[in-house]
Parts: C-alpha cells; sequence; structure tokens
C-alpha cells in the first residue's frame, strides 16, 4: 500500500512542491540552487570512512559569472550594472582604484560599492581561519554603484539597511576597525553605531533641518556620515552617555563662529555643506584637504575621546600596529582618532551629553569641568591646554544651545514647512 503522506520525485533541475507535482525546471543558464546543499547533506549524514572522504570531491560552487547572475536577478532596490558598463579598475600598492563609467552622474561617483561578487551578501565579517588568526580581506571588485542616502527622515522601527552598512564600509579610514580599540569581529562584536542618536526626538530633527539649511523633513539619520564602527561594549556605554567624541579644537573653533555668524545675519541658515567646504580648506579641519564638494564629503576628521563619568575605570585594549597597547583611565594616551564622521553630527551629540551633565551635577558641573581640563586634551598643548579644553566645551555649550530642542525654527505655515524631503 503506497504512504499517502508520499511525494513523486522531483526531477533534476527543478524545484519541488510538497503539496502538489514538481514545479516549472529552473532555466538551464541558471544552478539549482538546491542541489549542492543536498549533497552536502547527504555527505555529513551518510556513514563513510575517512578515505571515502578524502576521495570523493566536494561539490563544485557556481562560477563568479553565475553568482553575479544570480545575485542580479534577487536583487530588487539596487542598481546592478553589467560587466560592460562597470568602468576601469587598476591595482597599486594592493589598493584599487577605480575609475566610473562615462555615463554614471558626477555626484554618485563618490558612492561606489566595493563587494566580492564571489561572496553571498552578508553583514557578518569574517571568521578566523584555523589558525585563530584574523583572516585578510579577499580582493573585492566593484559590482554596483548605490545612489546617495535619501533625503528624508527614517523610519527608527527599521533596522539600518545593508546600503547604508555598505556606504560606511566603502569610506571608513578605519576598514571596519573599531575607532577605539582598533579591533575587527567576529572575535569581538563590532556594531555600526549612531554619532546623532537614531532616537532623536522629531523635535529636535526639526531643529537641526532649519539649523543646517535643510528642507524640512530631509535629515537622514542613518546618512554613512552620521555612523562608526564600535566594538558592542564601547557601543553601549557611548549610547548610555558615558563617553563622546570630540572634534579637534580648531575646527570647533571655525563651527563656533559660522553658528554665530548664522545667528546675526538672520533668515534662513546656510547649508552646513557651506561650512564643511569652506573648514576643509584649511588644514586643521580634515585631512586630507579637499578642493572640491565631492572630495569634501569624503574627507578624514581629526577627534578625540572624551569619558563622561567614573563608571569607565577598565583599561581600553587597542590593536596599533598589531600590537595590543593598553590605555588606562582616563584614556589620553589614546591619541588622536581618524573618522569620515562629519563634525556637525558629533558637535550636537556632545552638545546634549554636556547638557545632561549639567542638568546631573548641577553646581557640581563647574567643578567636574575643571578636573576634566587637567586630563582632556583635543589638540591643544603648552601651559594654557586646560583653559582651551573648557573653551572648547564651552563652544559646543553654545552651539547646543542653537541646535538643541530649545532652538527656534519657523512658525506653523511658514513656507519652509510645504516643501517636505527633496533637495
Amino acid at each position: 500500500m503506497s504512504d499517502p503522506f508520499s511525494s513523486p520525485t522531483a526531477q533534476p533541475g527543478s524545484t519541488f512542491d510538497p503539496f502538489g507535482s514538481p514545479l516549472t525546471p529552473l532555466p538551464p543558464s541558471l544552478p539549482d540552487p538546491s542541489h549542492g546543499r543536498s549533497q552536502q547533506r547527504l555527505a555529513s549524514t551518510s556513514p563513510s570512512t575517512l578515505d571515502d572522504a578524502a576521495t570523493d570531491p566536494p561539490p563544485s560552487p557556481p562560477s563568479p559569472s553565475e553568482t553575479r547572475r544570480i545575485k542580479a536577478l534577487s536583487a530588487k532596490s539596487r542598481s546592478t550594472y553589467t560587466s560592460s558598463s562597470l568602468g576601469d579598475e587598476t591595482e597599486a600598492f594592493g589598493v584599487h582604484t577605480y575609475t566610473p563609467p562615462s555615463d554614471v552622474e558626477e555626484e554618485d561617483k563618490e558612492r561606489i560599492i566595493f563587494e566580492d561578487p564571489t561572496q553571498p551578501d552578508s553583514d557578518e565579517l569574517k571568521a578566523p581561519d584555523f589558525t585563530g588568526q584574523q583572516q585578510e580581506p579577499k580582493t573585492r571588485k566593484v559590482l554596483k554603484v548605490i545612489k546617495e542616502s535619501p533625503k528624508t527622515r527614517v523610519l527608527i522601527t527599521k533596522s539600518i539597511k545593508t546600503q547604508a552598512k555598505n556606504l560606511v564600509r566603502a569610506i571608513d579610514p578605519n576598514s571596519g576597525y573599531c575607532i577605539l580599540t582598533g579591533k575587527l569581529g567576529p572575535i569581538v562584536a563590532i556594531q555600526f553605531a549612531h554619532v546623532t542618536p537614531r532616537a532623536t526626538k522629531a523635535g529636535n530633527l526639526t531643529v537641526l533641518e532649519w539649523k543646517w539649511g535643510m528642507n524640512f523633513f530631509s535629515l537622514y539619520i542613518d546618512t554613512r556620515f552620521n555612523l562608526i564602527l564600535l566594538k558592542s561594549d564601547w557601543h553601549i556605554a557611548m549610547d548610555s552617555y558615558q563617553w563622546a567624541l570630540v572634534p579637534h579644537y580648531k575646527i570647533v573653533r571655525e563651527l563656533h563662529e559660522w553658528v554665530l555668524a548664522q545667528k546675526v545675519k538672520g533668515g534662513r541658515p546656510r547649508p552646513i555643506s557651506e561650512f564643511l567646504k569652506e573648514a576643509n580648506k584649511q588644514p586643521s579641519a580634515s585631512q586630507p584637504q579637499a578642493s572640491t564638494s565631492s572630495q569634501a564629503s569624503l574627507s578624514t576628521y581629526t577627534y578625540f575621546m572624551l569619558p563622561l563619568t567614573t563608571a569607565l575605570d577598565s583599561p581600553l585594549h587597542r590593536i596599533v600596529d598589531n600590537k595590543k597597547v593598553e590605555c588606562a583611565p582616563p584614556y589620553e594616551d589614546l591619541g588622536p582618532l581618524k573618522s569620515h564622521v562629519q563634525p556637525h553630527f558629533v558637535v550636537y551629540a556632545l552638545g546634549a551629553k554636556l547638557a545632561a551633565k549639567r542638568e546631573e551635577l548641577k553646581d557640581g558641573y563647574s567643578s567636574w569641568l575643571e578636573q576634566l581640563s587637567k586630563d582632556a586634551s583635543f589638540g591643544q598643548s603648552g601651559r594654557r591646554a586646560a583653559d582651551q579644553v573648557k573653551t572648547t566645551l564651552n563652544r559646543v555649550r553654545d552651539i547646543y544651545a542653537e541646535w538643541g530642542p530649545d532652538g527656534e525654527v519657523p512658525d506653523e505655515g511658514d513656507v519652509w514647512y510645504k516643501k517636505i524631503g527633496g533637495d
């Protein structure tokens, strides 16, 4: 008697419907997606000797061209270019240089995503090899060009898009390593962290959009210029207001002057992008210097770590030149940090944390700031370094007074609110 639950055998090269007959065969140009996995399962469950295992060849993976085709068919929200439109790629000293094709818009040439087309799409970092050492990243090839960040706010109920993470990886000067510890996953958990919090209230975002010369409802908080890579425990500590990044004191001074000038001028503030272009012309603002708008948006800035609580009482172990270096609290030996994150996000986040510290300490804030200035340095040196530290943090306080939740915005009904998002 036949088993009522038995099903007809699916033919090779087709997928099987458990509630009916075999489905339509796969196109001959694509590999059977279940074939390799089925062979692996059979090999792992069927009894075999070591000799048999040594002689059985492993299932052959799809060729790179087949893999690219599969990925192109499955990608629904990405712009994929054919091999004839990828542009030119050269290699010098192990670094790939990519020249976009002529039909790519100028504003998109900086948004190249480097991806190994023979590897599956995944946000997971590479596992260590059998020796326990971190694997070297494989050579990556240009596969696609992804458009710029959306000019609209994000839904905080959704996770960061893979596209945003790829954009961070493409321009991160730390090559995906934790900005503080210099470590890379998966031996340690590395996470994408927002400098200006993703949970910033809508009213605060409205103030920032106005003060930064943007259109209403256009601040995309998941932009790569607001995301850094951090070891998970330091990510939690940053979100808990236990530490903050501080820009070089010269760029804080320049930003302070720019904000005050906007206040005196009145009217609609100038776009914050104009400040970045001006600041990037100065040697102190970023490295390397930038002379064009596309270069300015990819500048690397100098930052310093500022502990905000004595709860951070454990040494920070940082990997420098493949050697472990121990930095004891208050981490003044950590030195300058390099990041692609833009300074207006950093200053806003720092201002919010200093405001919370003033609310917590009240009358004790001045003495706390006095003690802090003896240990911290944001690029200052010499006998007046402590006074310069206090001046820098007071300038951040002034900027936050303009940008914070109490900052002025146009009255309801103003024409500024009528154009939502976009340029």
